[in-house]
């Protein structure tokens, strides 16, 4: 089995726009249900500081893949697994 290696970069953009819808309903809960205080100000602030490190450190890593090569996955391979 061969895929194109940017199918995966295309499921981790759907995955970052997901985790964007969801961090506009974070901010929508907080705003119309949360006590705006500052213990909910450093909350959001951490939140989005940990938000950013992690896209950004996942997107400087993604940035050095070659994203035109392919992905060849059990190819001319014998299934012989052992349960028991």
């Amino acid at each position: 089995m061969t895929f194109p290696l940017y199918l995966i970069l295309i499921l981790y953009l759907l995955a970052i726009i997901f985790y964007l819808i969801l961090s506009v309903v974070l901010l929508y809960h907080i705003f119309r249900f949360g006590y705006w205080d500052s213990s909910t100000k450093l909350m959001i602030f951490l939140y989005f500081a940990g938000s950013l490190i992690i896209l950004v450190s996942a997107g400087i890593y993604i940035a050095g893949i070659d994203w035109s090569e392919n992905v060849s996955i059990l190819n001319n391979t014998e299934f012989n697994i052992n349960f028991f």
